[in-house]
């Protein structure tokens, strides 16, 4: 049990906002949630169960959870989510998951603890190399939404995670999904592993090493190129200057690096192909979560578009919280004169502002701001009974003659990829 409550207290050793444990009720997920809550030092321990709905168990699942959660005295959400039936169902399991994941991660300071194993590192880095997706595991830890994803599990073998169980007598549920061969992973863990792994003993230890040396070499690349890994563009520059096999290598890291799930290697090669194309035409990759698109001279990854209304109403001064950011509108001397209700909208065309003694398009002025075309139409717009009257952070409207009454200043602060 120590070698688990261990990884457990390291991994949370320095979080200073909530901590959110993906519980799904399996042994695994009970281990680590039972763990956690043993440590007694979170603050704002959480359990996340996510109910895909996709097995008639479902609800019974959700309801052991919250009994498990109960008795350990911890506080348990639980996400409903939709799982699109078009493709693979795994990868649309893991996109609802996903999303529901991000919501949770909307702080900074805020962590997810996931209950991934060594044998479960060994599988994923075998799954993805038959994909065609490249010799690389699961990080122990990186970004996801504004927080970060830890898998602080993930160097000790399923045994310590029964051995745990066995001695906090803990009960969980099993699903019968993940017996299931017709999913790839299943196929690989329950009937082509188990074989390999009885003639080679320790084909996971050779899968994970293999591994470790292939990122070993991709991060003295990366070093090589110069490219920062943070940065949310990726210059083309930093491509140019290598061969396709290096260029493949460098798309996936700095994909990695901001928290996608990275596509194979032929869709990577494909979007590659095509960043010579003509300057007027943006090549796109669909991701799990957004797309991949080359505008200007840079590769940038592009998020979904948030789910808004077509109008919020917000006072002067007030403040509005959009899903994407914070719109915030304060008095402020000689500042910009707003006249009546107030409504926040978005870009549909057509729409003018006087702004320096002209009427001027609000297509052009968004061009003028060098505003990235897909966040052009997320951008709130404040308007009010006069018409358009502040594009937060590009223009204002000119004064009005005859207006009297405070000025305000308009400030939107997006969140996220929205930034």
């Amino acid at each position: 049990m120590n070698s688990v409550i261990g990884a457990v207290a390291e991994a949370v050793r320095s979080s200073s906002g909530a901590v959110f444990i993906g519980f799904s009720g399996g042994l695994d997920s009970s281990v680590l949630l039972h763990a956690a809550a043993s440590l007694g030092s979170i603050e704002a321990l959480r359990a996340l169960h996510v109910n895909h709905g996709l097995n008639v168990d479902a609800d019974r699942w959700e309801a052991h959870c919250k009994r498990f959660c109960a008795e350990l005295g911890v506080a348990l959400e639980v996400r409903r989510v939709r799982v699109d039936g078009a493709g693979s169902l795994e990868a649309a399991a893991r996109h609802a998951r996903y999303g529901a994941f991000l919501d949770c991660l909307s702080d900074p300071e805020n962590r997810l603890l996931l209950a991934h194993h060594r044998g479960d590192q060994a599988e994923t880095i075998l799954l993805r190399l038959l994909q065609g997706r490249g010799l690389y595991g699961m990080p122990e830890q990186r970004p996801l939404g504004l927080g970060r994803l830890l898998r602080p599990l993930l160097g000790l073998p399923r045994a310590a995670l029964e051995g745990y169980a066995r001695q906090a007598s803990l009960t969980w549920v099993e699903d019968p999904g993940n017996a299931d061969e017709s999913l790839d992973r299943n196929f690989l863990r329950h009937r082509w592993l188990p074989e390999v792994r009885g003639r080679w003993r320790r084909v996971d230890d050779a899968l994970i090493q293999a591994a470790a040396e292939r990122e070993r070499a991709d991060r003295l690349l990366l070093r090589s190129s110069g490219l920062d890994p943070t940065s949310s563009v990726l210059p083309l520059e930093k491509l140019a200057g290598h061969d396709e096999a290096d260029q493949l290598i460098l798309l996936r890291l700095w994909l990695q690096h901001r928290g996608e799930r990275v596509p194979s290697r032929r869709s990577l090669q494909n979007f590659l192909s095509q960043l010579s194309c003509a300057a007027d035409r943006r090549p796109m990759l669909a991701l799990s979560h957004g797309s991949l698109q080359r505008y200007g001279d840079g590769i940038h990854q592009v998020p979904v578009a948030p789910r808004l209304d077509p109008v919020y109403a917000i006072e002067a001064p007030g403040r509005l919280c959009l899903p994407h950011g914070e719109l915030q509108i304060d008095v402020e001397d000689d500042g910009l004169q707003l006249v009546g209700r107030l409504s926040v909208r978005f870009r549909e065309g057509g729409e003018t502002l006087m702004h320096n003694g002209h009427h001027r398009s609000l297509k052009q002025l968004l061009q003028q701001a060098k505003l990235l075309p897909w966040l052009r139409g997320t951008l709130p717009l404040v308007f009010d009974e006069q018409g358009l009257a502040a594009v937060p952070g590009v223009a204002e409207r000119d004064r009005l003659p005859g207006i009297e009454g405070p000025g305000f200043s308009v400030r939107w602060t997006p969140r996220g990829p929205f930034r």
